[in-house]
């Protein structure tokens, strides 16, 4: 079986939804499926140990970018052009070439996709769709509402309702997207999955030293992923443990973003209790994860967070380290407070200050909800398990045999 997936991503390490696809894509490769990534064009924020070539292969994955570069377009007109370019690029061997089983999109608009869907259409292709975040132009969280992005969030809106209908599955990674799929007419058969963790069966368990009172970030620095009230948590919590550090793995995108975090820790007097490391690979963030005795996940009560599925989760569960986080989400539905995770009781500074202290408190019980996390992990969206079902239902999907919503792993 021949799937393409075509994603806007900086391939394979990056942010957004570049985890998802690397490990997804890299299950279903050793699975036996003959996989492709199309990217139009790249986010751009490259980062240390960013992958710098247009085309290559990656965990096993064959990439290419159809733009020819891993540079993101300067302008918003650029970007526009480059959705336009890709589109047509990508319809035109749907149309006159071997064409692939199934094509798995992640840009539901018409300037994005809406030239390959009809394309695939006209040529037997089966046409999947993986809804796995909420659009950030649609909702302006953390933006500057620039013409662009209305009229994205319009088109976006517009585009849904026509190419949902076209659609002939769905992978889903929220209650939220699935609730707003039917709405906007999407009623192919779907398959709810969270994002496939970067762990297997069989998984070594590594011990490190871990700095005491020592805590750690992982994510992208932006408005909506509640970094400033972390920093007022841990101005609190200063006051009680003098040698408690922070440290942020990731960058902001917009760099007037990462002043106005570095004037909230001055303000604040944290000093060099928070350190900065920037975005790192996978592997060099995992590494540094272990080495912290409490991980923090302190996303608040948005439409963003209620819509997706954190990625970050895969290296905060691979470290075996105890999680501290707000309930946003879906995240419920697959952690039990005090058992595998410890849940906060609200979205303030107070209450993660409190979910913090709780987890510090009690460093042998930590221990094991840090190891209960990453058998949850692994049981519910582990690399095997993800992949083993997406796999499934893109086949059923094929040979028409998919029907109704499944659950997947979902619990």
């Amino acid at each position: 079986m021949k799937v393409w997936f075509i994603a806007i991503a900086d391939f394979p390490e990056g942010r957004g939804i570049t985890p998802r696809l690397r490990n997804l894509m890299s299950g279903l490769a050793e699975r036996g499926v003959d996989v492709a990534l199309k990217i139009p064009y790249a986010y751009g924020y490259v980062g240390v140990g960013q992958n710098t070539s247009a085309t290559g292969e990656a965990n096993g994955v064959p990439f290419e970018f159809i733009s020819r570069t891993v540079a993101r377009p300067a302008t918003e007109a650029g970007v526009v052009a480059a959705k336009l370019k890709a589109n047509l690029l990508l319809a035109l061997p749907l149309l006159f070439g071997p064409v692939p089983h199934a094509v798995v999109l992640y840009n539901t608009s018409f300037i994005d996709t809406g030239l390959v869907i009809l394309s695939a259409k006209l040529r037997g292709v089966r046409v999947i769709f993986d809804v796995c975040d909420e659009r950030f132009d649609e909702h302006a969280l953390g933006w500057r509402r620039s013409w662009f992005r209305r009229i994205n969030a319009w088109q976006t809106r517009v585009s849904d309702r026509t190419l949902f209908r076209w659609a002939d599955g769905f992978l889903c990674v929220s209650t939220y997207l699935r609730e707003k799929i039917v709405q906007r007419g999407g009623h192919a058969p779907m398959l709810m999955v969270p994002l496939a963790s970067i762990l297997r069966p069989g998984e070594a368990r590594t011990i490190v030293d871990r700095r005491p009172d020592s805590l750690a970030y992982l994510g992208s620095l932006i408005a909506d992923e509640g970094i400033e009230v972390l920093f007022e948590a841990v101005a609190a919590l200063a006051r009680e443990r003098p040698g408690l550090t922070l440290t942020v793995i990731g960058d902001a995108n917009a760099p007037e973003y990462r002043q106005r975090l570095r004037a909230l820790v001055e303000a604040l007097r944290l000093g060099e209790r928070v350190r900065f490391l920037g975005p790192r690979p996978a592997t060099e963030a995992l590494d540094e994860l272990r080495r912290h005795e409490v991980l923090v996940l302190p996303r608040p009560d948005s439409v963003i967070s209620r819509a997706g599925f954190p990625g970050k989760i895969s290296e905060y569960c691979a470290s075996q380290r105890p999680i501290a986080s707000t309930r946003f989400g879906d995240m419920t539905r697959y952690f039990e407070d005090g058992r595998d995770i410890y849940f906060a009781d609200g979205y303030g500074a107070v209450e993660v200050a409190a979910v913090i202290r709780r987890a510090l408190n009690d460093r042998h019980r930590s221990d094991a909800v840090g190891h209960e996390g990453f058998r949850t992990c692994l049981e519910r969206f582990g690399y095997d398990a993800v992949s083993a079902q997406v796999h499934g239902f893109i086949d059923d999907v094929v040979h028409g045999r998919a029907a109704g919503t499944l659950s997947g792993t979902m619990p």
